[in-house]
């Protein structure tokens, strides 16, 4: 959030820099601009270098994790695995693509042109590290430039739905190992929280390992259950993040449907 701030404080004075009525000023913004534009590339050719390997570093993880697990705790793991994708399944076939139908978006065409986004996010589990993959991925789609490079940098700050069904899972998968029972009013706030909680979550891998250590406290379970769901946080971890990008381009793609709607009309 801190950084959010800072980003939106220096982009509104380099734009008020940059329509300077003061020659002075107005170059001096244009040359930050050209920087900050410069060191964006930079960057994004960084991340690029570093996802061609990341794969193998997940994969690696994973197979340690699950060789130390005894069969018990990996039968268990396994149906909860089992119970957060097929949470997903119905997450994309009901919620994303009704939203793409909903709003007259060509769904075949969207998720054959958004693939490699949510190929590698499911792959890195970073949404961050996808960041420049899914932003060229979205306008392939058709989205504009203009609501690419807003939306979707913003939305790997605040949208995690993949991370919001995960929390809920994970909990409800603490309360049966711990034997707790959940009253309906308690899972409506397993929802609520999770949901709140999963906004301020780090678009990195095992960032929502410490988001469920602080939602187990609230309910009062163990945090022995955080260890527990660390031998599968690999596999839940990839199909959360692809998620949660493919919501961030739907939702940049409803914008820009809405936006274009909007000045068709006037």
């Amino acid at each position: 959030m801190a950084i959010l701030f800072l980003a939106v404080i220096v982009g509104f004075t380099m734009s008020h820099m940059m329509f300077s009525h003061d020659e002075k000023m107005k170059k001096y913004g244009h040359y930050l601009q050209d920087f900050f534009e410069v060191a964006n590339t930079l960057f994004f050719n960084i991340l690029k270098g570093i996802l061609l390997y990341a794969p193998i570093g997940i994969f690696a993880i994973a197979a340690s994790t699950f060789g130390t697990q005894g069969w018990d705790t990996f039968t268990s793991l396994l149906k909860f695995t089992g119970v957060f994708y097929l949470g997903l399944v119905l997450l994309w076939v009901f919620i994303y693509t009704g939203i793409l139908w909903m709003f007259k978006i060509p769904i075949r065409h969207f998720y054959t042109q958004t693939r490699e986004a949510f190929t590698t996010a499911f792959f890195t589990s970073s949404s961050i590290a996808t960041l420049p993959i899914a932003m060229e991925s979205a306008k392939k789609a058709g989205i504009s430039d203009k609501i690419v490079n807003f939306s979707l940098p913003l939305g790997a700050v605040f949208n995690s739905d993949g991370g919001a069904l995960r929390m809920g899972a994970s909990i409800v998968f603490a309360a049966n190992v711990t034997g707790a029972n959940f009253s309906l009013v308690d899972l409506v706030t397993i929802v609520i929280i999770g949901t709140l909680l999963s906004i301020g979550t780090a678009g990195i891998p095992a960032a929502g390992l410490v988001t469920l250590a602080a939602v187990l406290t609230l309910f009062d379970l163990p945090l022995e259950v955080v260890s527990l769901i660390a031998g599968v946080d690999a596999l839940i971890g990839m199909g959360g993040t692809a998620s949660n990008v493919v919501g961030d381009i739907i939702g940049a793609a409803v914008v820009d449907k809405s936006e274009n709607k909007a000045a068709n009309s006037r």
